[in-house]
């Protein structure tokens, strides 16, 4: 991915020395590459856009949105379960902080501490406060309607979030992660047709993203249509989307009446937290399927102590049976999430 270096040029100011300015159109390539595999979504590619935005930062310390994309990669690889959220996100916002240092209408950095007041902080109102400089900062960013979609989407305020998510299409209606993000959105809102053609949109653009196809599992499981939620996280699984996926096939063969099936993964579970990093949140999401609320809670238990950023997922439709327990209550009072 080579830019020629006359487009490059247009961005940088015309007093830049010439050395400056050939670093910067280095440090701006490794950018680029390094947003195109933070957007394929997968754990591997994260981890290769890490590389890419650390490299560009080596290349020009001074340039703030290249610590503004690794704060976001950073992010997302506490979201798929790739270390300790108590590592991940530190580290997050601290180059999210290290971009607002350097230039404090850098609007993706400002995305980047909405999500962490929401992930891992649950800091609400500081995390609507950033969502909203963020869209003040860059309107026709769709990025910056998607996180505050999200904020409001978990905050209960589905019909604005809706909205407000439908202006991030209008801006990017081709971006297969936004489309499939959707069916998640239009999933908690409880509007589970909707949220499976969202889906369905996003696999006609890209027949292998994983996200798409478990978002679309869990709105298929609450319509009981275990068969076809099971055969989407089957092929999430075989796409290598990680252990949250991994959990939820095994919660599905729960549900479906294979708790062999279930108990296997959940013992593989247990055994590769030995290896690597497993969420307590994904091993709770087994348990709660095969019904042992014992450890469900627990497990839920280590999750919020751990600030395991999916604790937040306690209002998905998929919890909705523990609602009436005073544990469930406890927990959701104490993240601040709306009952």
């Amino acid at each position: 991915m080579t830019l020629p270096v006359r487009f490059i040029s247009w961005l940088i100011p015309g007093n830049v020395p010439p050395l400056r300015r050939a670093r910067f159109t280095q440090a701006y390539e490794a950018c680029l590459k390094g947003i195109f595999f933070r957007d394929k979504m997968t754990p591997a590619d994260l981890a290769k856009s890490t590389t890419h935005f650390t490299q560009a930062i080596a290349l020009d310390p001074g340039y703030p949105q290249a610590y503004a994309n690794l704060s976001q990669a950073q992010f997302y690889l506490g979201l798929f379960g790739m270390g300790p959220a108590s590592e991940l996100f530190p580290k997050a916002k601290a180059s999210a902080a290290k971009a607002l240092e350097l230039d404090e209408t850098v609007a993706a950095a400002h995305n980047a501490l909405a999500v962490i007041h929401i992930l891992y902080e649950w800091d609400w109102a500081a995390a609507e406060a950033e969502c909203i400089r963020a869209v003040q900062l860059s309107p026709n960013d769709s990025v910056t309607h998607v996180h505050l979609a999200d904020y409001m989407s978990i905050q209960a305020r589905h019909d604005e979030a809706i909205a407000e998510y439908k202006l991030a299409l209008e801006l990017d209606p081709i971006s297969c992660m936004y489309i499939g993000f959707f069916g998640l959105i239009l999933h908690r809102a409880r509007r589970y047709d909707e949220a499976i053609a969202q889906c369905q949109k996003a696999l006609e653009i890209d027949p292998n993203y994983a996200n798409a196809m478990w978002f679309m599992a869990l709105s298929l499981e609450q319509k009981g249509q275990l068969a076809a939620s099971i055969a989407n996280l089957e092929k999430a699984d075989s796409l290598h989307a990680g252990p949250p996926v991994r959990a939820l096939l095994g919660r599905a063969y729960a549900l479906a009446g294979e708790p062999t099936k279930a108990e296997d993964i959940l013992e593989e579970l247990k055994t590769l937290s030995q290896q690597q990093y497993v969420s307590p949140f994904d091993i709770a999401v087994v348990h709660a399927g095969l019904g042992d609320m014992t450890s469900t809670f627990q497990r839920l238990e280590e999750a919020y102590q751990q600030r395991v950023f999916r604790i937040i997922e306690l209002t998905f439709p998929m919890f909705d049976n523990l609602r009436s327990d005073a544990r469930w209550q406890d927990l959701v009072r104490r993240i601040g999430l709306p009952n």
